[in-house]
């Protein structure tokens, strides 16, 4: 009532920062013993079938964000450089990721695949898309698969052996997806859809359409 957020349901919590997005999403940042830390809630955050990295980039996106935006006079003024401010670092974060300072946990996204028969086919009787991943995966590793399996994947340049017309979805790039083991060298690893992937769950987050700091229309409700 006091920050006359009409559109926000809120718990009664204490923190020492937090930031509105829309109604139910919304960051928490404490800092615990001279150590930095954020919370995400809602929604717009939810990054349980992305990469880790992209948490951790939102995080480092979030950091110098607070830096720059600590204080303020006029709330409109505020929302306006804290928009431009996390366009600006999102592109700066993006640009410095590099496979020598990104370690590949971060990068992996765990599924489960079952066996190539067990995926309903298409109207047109074909394979699907995990139904064909299914048999690639079987000539990569060497051997069937009998029951379901998590993998951890990266996703890599290359498509999997065997795959043909493969596509490089922005979300799922199934065809492209390589169990971790079997990577022998790091550049194998698309490290620019990586930062495309990021760039979008920013962007998603927050109600960015673009990254460009040029001023926005129709973004004035967001936080």
């Amino acid at each position: 009532k006091r920050l006359n957020y009409h559109d926000f349901e809120l718990e009664p919590e204490k923190h020492d920062a937090m930031m509105f997005v829309k109604h139910k999403n919304y960051l928490i940042f404490d800092a615990r013993d001279n150590k930095f830390e954020m919370i995400t809630k809602g929604n717009n955050f939810r990054g349980s079938e992305k990469a880790n990295i992209a948490k951790k980039a939102l995080e480092e996106i979030m950091k110098e964000v607070l830096k720059e935006n600590h204080r303020w006079e006029d709330e409109s003024e505020a929302r306006r450089r804290v928009k431009s401010t996390i366009k600006e670092k999102t592109k700066e974060i993006v640009r410095k990721l590099d496979l020598s300072n990104v370690d590949i946990e971060d990068l992996t996204l765990i599924q489960s695949v079952q066996p190539a028969k067990r995926y309903q086919k298409t109207k047109d009787g074909n394979m699907t898309t995990y139904g064909r991943r299914a048999e690639a995966l079987e000539k990569l590793i060497g051997q069937r698969i009998k029951s379901r399996v998590k993998f951890k994947f990266v996703v890599t340049k290359k498509p999997l052996p065997g795959i043909k017309n493969p596509s490089k979805s922005g979300v799922k790039p199934i065809d492209y997806m390589y169990p971790i083991e079997f990577i022998k060298d790091l550049n194998e690893i698309d490290l620019e859809w990586y930062k495309r992937m990021i760039e979008n769950y920013i962007k998603g987050a927050f109600g960015i359409f673009d990254l460009s700091t040029t001023q926005q229309t129709g973004l004035d409700a967001w936080m």
